[in-house]
C-alpha cells in the first residue's frame, strides 16, 4: 500500500501472549509506554476509526500521536479508495476475517499477526497540500534504523511510485522497505488540513501464500516473526522517530 491525498476542511518473535490492552487509539509520541502498552491488541474496525480520530485531533492541537498494534482477529483492510465488492466481502467473512477500511490509501491486505501502526503528524496547510512524501520518509527511516538495531538490514524499494498496486504486497514502491529484494514494510498516508496520517504494516505475522492468493490475491513472502523482538522493535521505532523529529511536541 502507499498513499492517498485528501485535502479536507475539517509481533512477532515475542508476541504479547494472550494479554489484551483495553485502550484503543494513539498516545502522544513523547509519552513513555510500558511493556504492555507499546503494542496494543485491537479490532481492525475500531482501530481504523481511532487512527482517523488521531489524525483529526493532531490537526486540531498540533501534537504528534503514534499507535502500534496487532489485530485481535485475522483481518482484511483496504485503502479508502480501493475497490471492494460484495463477493469479496462474503469470501472474507466466510474465511473468518474481519474487514475494515483504512483512512489512508493503497490496496488490499490480509493481516494475521503482523505489526501495524498509525502515526499522525502535525502539518501546515500549505505543506499538507504539497503532499505526504517527507512523512513517509520519516517513518520509513525510523523503521529501517529500528530493524538495524536487531541486525536486520533492509533497503528502500527501488520501484518509483506511479500507481499503487491493487494488492499491497504485489510490489514495494517509494519509501517502503525490502529485505533481500522482498517487501516487508508497506506504507500509506493521507493529508488533511493541519495533519498527515501515516499507516503501515511490518511483515512479522504468519505467512500463508495459498490463503493470501485465495482471499486477496497476494501477500507477504517472508516474515520477521522468528528474527525480531517485536516489543523492543516497536519501542525503538518510537524512540528513533521522536529523536529524529525534535520539533515535534
Amino acid at each position: 500500500m502507499y498513499f492517498s491525498r485528501a485535502f479536507e476542511t475539517g509481533f512477532c518473535g515475542n508476541m504479547i501472549g494472550d494479554a489484551e490492552v483495553s485502550s484503543v487509539g494513539a498516545c502522544f509520541l513523547e509519552e513513555p509506554c510500558s511493556d504492555d502498552e507499546v503494542i496494543m491488541v485491537v479490532g481492525a474496525v475500531e482501530q481504523m476509526k481511532a487512527d482517523e480520530e488521531a489524525l483529526r485531533s493532531t490537526a486540531r492541537d498540533g501534537k504528534t500521536r503514534a499507535a502500534l498494534y496487532i489485530f485481535r482477529r485475522p483481518s482484511v483492510t483496504a485503502g479508502r479508495n480501493a475497490s471492494v465488492n460484495e463477493e469479496m466481502l462474503e469470501r472474507w467473512r466466510c474465511a473468518g476475517h474481519e474487514f475494515a477500511r483504512r483512512p489512508t490509501g493503497g490496496g488490499i491486505l490480509r493481516h494475521d499477526g503482523d505489526l501495524c501502526f498509525g502515526v499522525a503528524f502535525p502539518e501546515s496547510t500549505e505543506a499538507a497540500i504539497r503532499g505526504t512524501g517527507r512523512h513517509l520518509e520519516r517513518v520509513s527511516e525510523a523503521w529501517r534504523a529500528a530493524l538495524s538495531k536487531q541486525g536486520i538490514i533492509v533497503a528502500r524499494a527501488e520501484r518509483p511510485l506511479v500507481r499503487a498496486p491493487r494488492f499491497c504486497y504485489t510490489a514495494g514502491v517509494g519509501a517502503e522497505l525490502c529485505l533481500d529484494g522482498t517487501k516487508i514494510l508497506g506504507l500509506a498516508a493521507r493529508a488533511i488540513r493541519g495533519g498527515v496520517l501515516v499507516q503501515g504494516t511490518l511483515s512479522t505475522g504468519r505467512i500463508d501464500p495459498e490463503l493470501d492468493r485465495t482471499l486477496v490475491g497476494a501477500g507477504p513472502r517472508i516474515s520477521l516473526r522468528e528474527r525480531c523482538d517485536c516489543a523492543e522493535l516497536a519501542r525503538n521505532f518510537r524512540e528513533i522517530l521522536l529523536k529524529r523529529n525534535p520539533l515535534l511536541v
